[in-house]
């Protein structure tokens, strides 16, 4: 009976070790990644996270990536409030604000972020591969579709933000200026950045007093835009009609025959 026993919980612990070790975390089993993990806490706690690229990109990634895997995993996240991306906002924002990460970690990847150009690359990386890798002729046929819709949803925008603004007490202009150009303008890096830059040389003011107005417009801007482009995927499933299952024009349009 004791070794029978002794068997089940080999067996049981062998079933329980195959199970987390095809468990992938960004191409890596999660065995190996929860070491990783610990391996990053133990070095934060003794305060050796090296204040440089490696430092930023080790804290980055390992934390990043594992909070995004968890975001698409946990049921109504991931399907109706925007998965990982958003469970990553709101998750390294807690633990920044509440000082569960080190104040060292925190100003290492503001550094990384801010000041050693990595906005900079990514911005054009982004565009520059976004652009290039796709087909020009859809390119062009999507354009001449988009850009009239882009230009009257920017006009709206506007128009219904100045309003309101105007309406309890924030001023039509100010409103505009602080709010709907954030959220319009591209995230943090390709649009709040640049913004407070060119606020700060109009108005005489420094431009990180500027860049504390336009973040929360323009970080609660991406988090609802995310939310609602999440719903309106589990919308489409209901209406497929309607749904363009990710393809930016229909395939007769790109094939020409139409």
């Amino acid at each position: 009976m004791l070794k029978s026993s002794n068997s089940s919980k080999f067996s049981q612990r062998r079933e329980l070790w195959s199970y987390l070790w095809n468990i992938d975390v960004k191409g890596i089993n999660l065995p190996i990644y929860i070491g990783m993990i610990i391996v990053l806490i133990a070095t934060m706690v003794i305060g050796k996270i090296p204040h440089t690229i490696v430092g930023a990109i080790s804290v980055l990634v390992i934390l990043g990536n594992f909070l995004h895997y968890l975001g698409n995993k946990i049921p109504i996240i991931k399907s109706y409030l925007g998965g990982g991306s958003v469970f990553c906002i709101f998750v390294s924002a807690f633990l920044a604000t509440f000082g569960i990460l080190p104040a060292n970690v925190i100003d290492t990847t503001k550094d990384f972020v801010s000041n050693m150009g990595f906005l900079d690359f990514y911005i054009a990386a982004l565009i520059t591969g976004s652009i290039l890798g796709m087909n020009r002729s859809l390119l062009i046929k999507a354009s001449v579709r988009f850009i009239p819709v882009a230009i009257l949803s920017m006009l709206s925008c506007f128009i219904m933000v100045g309003t309101v603004g105007a309406l309890i007490g924030n001023g039509f202009g100010k409103s505009i200026l602080y709010i709907a150009f954030p959220v319009m303008a591209g995230g943090i890096g390709a649009g709040v950045v640049p913004l407070s830059t060119i606020y700060a040389h109009s108005l005489g003011a420094s431009a990180g007093s500027i860049i504390s107005k336009l973040i929360p417009a323009s970080a609660m801007g991406n988090v609802l835009a995310i939310i609602g482009a999440a719903l309106l995927v589990k919308l489409g499933e209901n209406f497929p009609k309607i749904n363009g299952h990710g393809q930016l024009i229909k395939e007769s349009d790109e094939s020409g025959e139409n």
